[in-house]
C-alpha cells in the first residue's frame, strides 16, 4: 500500500511539472529561473512534534509523543504562463504516535488535533479556477473544513473541539483531517464584504483499517452525499460573521451554525460559534464555543499570540456534555521555528464511562518551511 502511495503521490508532481512543462512552451522567453521569481511553482512543508502528558484524571497518568509531517506542492497556471485563474494542489501526511486521547484521556474530541496514528496518506489533490475574483470553484480530494465552519482565530488552539464544531463533525461526519474525500465547492464573491459559497462532497470516506493510504476513492450514491453552504460577512474593522447550515442525504441528518471574530482592538481578537442539531438521530445537538486572542502581548517584534478559549457539546443520551478549556502561548523563535505549550481542563471526557476530569500539559515545537 506504501508503495501505491508513494507511486500515485509522485505522479501526481509530474503532473504539476508537466503542466509547467507545457506552460513555458507557451513563451519562448520563459524559464525556470522565471517560473521560480514569478513564484508561480511553491513547496512547502512543516512538521509538529508534540509531547503530551495526561497529568490528572483521565484514564490514566502518562505521557505520548504525536508528530505530524506535512508536504504540499502548488502551482499558480497563470504565474507559469498558461490560463488566468487556475491553480493546483497536491499534498500528503506522514503522522506519528497517537492513541493520546484513546489511552490516557478518555475524551471524545481528541485534546491533540495531530493525535491520528502512525500512517501515511495524501491529504489534498485539487484543481481551483476563480474568475475574475468573484465567482470560484474547486474539485477534488479537499477538506471541508478548510473553507466551511471554521474560525481561523481558534484554528491556533491544540484541542481539535476548536476546529469544526461537533455538531456537523460528529454527526454528518464529513470529509475532513484526517481522512479528507472527493468534494466540489463553489464560492459567489457578491462584493467586499459578502460571500456565499456551498459544496457537495462524498457521503462516506473509508476508515483508516481499509483506506490507510487515503488513496481508495469511491462515491456511492446510496451512502449519500454531504452538502453545506454558508453565508459570510467581512467588514475590516467589525469582523468576520458566518451563517451556515449542512444535510447529509443518506441520513436526513442536518444542523445549522454561526460564528463570529471580532476585533475590539489591534491586538485583541473575540471568536465564537454556535451549532444546533435535532436530537433523534444525532450525537451531539448543541455546541457553543467562546475565546480571546491576544496578539504580541508580550513581544512587538515577534510573533506571539496568547489565547484562551473554552467548548461545550451537549450530548442526546445520558453523558450530558464534555466541556473543553484550553490556555496556549504561541511564540515565533525565529522565522521557521514555534514553540507552542498548552494547559487543558477537560469536564466529563465521555469516551468511557465514569471518566474523572482531566487536566493535560502538551508542548509542540512546530517548523514552518
Amino acid at each position: 500500500m506504501t508503495n501505491r502511495l508513494t507511486l500515485i503521490y509522485f505522479l501526481l508532481v509530474a503532473l504539476l511539472s508537466n503542466t509547467v512543462s507545457y506552460a513555458a512552451k507557451v513563451d519562448d522567453a520563459f524559464s525556470v529561473s522565471k517560473l521560480e521569481a514569478n513564484h508561480a511553482f511553491s513547496a512547502h512543508f512543516s512538521y509538529d512534534g508534540d509531547v503530551a502528558a495526561n497529568i490528572q484524571g483521565g484514564v490514566k497518568q502518562g505521557t505520548k509523543y504525536v508528530g505530524y509531517a506535512s508536504l504540499s506542492l502548488h502551482l499558480d497556471i497563470q504565474k507559469a504562463g498558461g490560463w488566468k485563474g487556475g491553480e493546483l494542489l497536491v499534498s500528503g501526511a506522514n503522522t506519528q504516535g497517537g492513541g493520546f486521547s484513546e489511552k490516557l484521556v478518555g475524551d471524545r474530541f481528541y485534546a491533540d488535533d495531530n493525535d491520528v496514528g502512525n500512517y501515511t496518506f495524501l491529504t489534498e489533490v485539487w484543481y481551483k479556477q476563480s474568475f475574475n475574483d468573484r465567482v470560484d470553484f474547486t474539485v477534488g480530494l479537499q477538506d471541508i473544513n478548510s473553507n466551511f465552519a471554521v474560525n481561523d482565530e481558534s484554528s491556533m488552539f491544540v484541542n481539535a473541539a476548536f476546529g469544526m464544531n461537533a455538531v456537523f463533525s460528529q454527526n454528518i461526519m464529513p470529509p475532513s483531517f484526517p481522512l479528507n474525500g472527493l468534494g466540489f465547492e463553489l464560492g459567489w464573491n457578491i462584493n467586499d464584504r459578502w460571500r456565499w459559497q456551498a459544496c457537495a462532497y462524498d457521503g462516506l470516506v473509508e476508515g483508516f483499517e481499509d483506506n490507510p493510504a487515503n488513496i481508495r476513492w469511491k462515491i456511492k450514491p446510496n451512502e449519500g452525499f454531504v452538502l453545506a453552504t454558508e453565508w459570510q460577512y467581512s467588514h475590516e474593522e467589525h469582523g468576520t460573521y458566518k451563517l451556515g447550515a449542512n444535510y447529509h442525504t443518506a441520513t436526513n441528518l442536518y444542523g445549522v451554525y454561526a460564528s463570529l471574530e471580532s476585533h475590539p482592538s489591534a491586538r485583541t481578537t473575540i471568536f465564537s460559534q454556535l451549532a444546533y442539531a435535532p436530537k433523534k438521530g444525532n450525537n451531539v445537538y448543541a455546541t457553543a464555543s467562546l475565546g480571546f486572542n491576544f496578539h504580541k502581548l508580550f513581544s512587538k517584534r515577534h510573533v506571539d499570540v496568547l489565547g484562551i478559549a473554552c467548548v461545550s457539546n451537549l450530548f442526546t443520551n445520558d453523558e450530558k456534555h464534555e466541556t473543553i478549556c484550553e490556555l496556549t502561548y504561541k511564540y515565533r523563535i525565529v522565522k521557521f521555528l514555534y514553540i507552542q505549550p498548552s494547559i487543558q481542563y477537560i469536564i466529563n471526557p465521555s469516551l468511557y464511562e465514569g471518566t474523572e476530569n482531566a487536566l493535560l500539559a502538551i508542548l509542540r515545537l512546530s517548523v514552518r518551511l
